[in-house]
């Protein structure tokens, strides 16, 4: 999984060789508390649909963060466990590796 955190970035799993699939783009950034997100729902992933997600953050005391997730799909969003399963292989499987890889950043108070 690469997330470019920036606007214009994308979320997307390198599978190698050229091989992979971009699950969202960032539309908005407002970095510590929140990243919003526009992605295309291909058929084979319960498509054809898009989808503007939205991700925030909120401290839970000085070693936890809260992370609330709002989706936002319209269009044509087919079985509710292929859409389950791409949250799982998303969250689960990618995003948690992503955050658990990067650095840890300590706060200045």
């Amino acid at each position: 999984m690469v997330f470019e955190l920036k606007p214009g970035g994308r979320l997307y799993e390198d599978s190698g060789k050229g091989n992979g699939l971009v699950w969202y783009h960032v539309i908005a950034l407002d970095a510590p508390n929140s990243i919003t997100m526009s992605g295309f729902i291909a058929p084979p992933f319960g498509g054809p649909a898009t989808s503007l997600l939205n991700v925030s953050f909120s401290a839970r005391g000085k070693s936890a963060t809260a992370m609330d997730v709002t989706d936002s799909s319209f269009g044509c969003v087919g079985d509710p466990k292929t859409t389950a399963e791409g949250w799982r292989l998303l969250f689960k499987d990618g995003f948690k590796s992503w955050v658990e890889r990067r650095p840890k950043v300590r706060s200045k108070n």
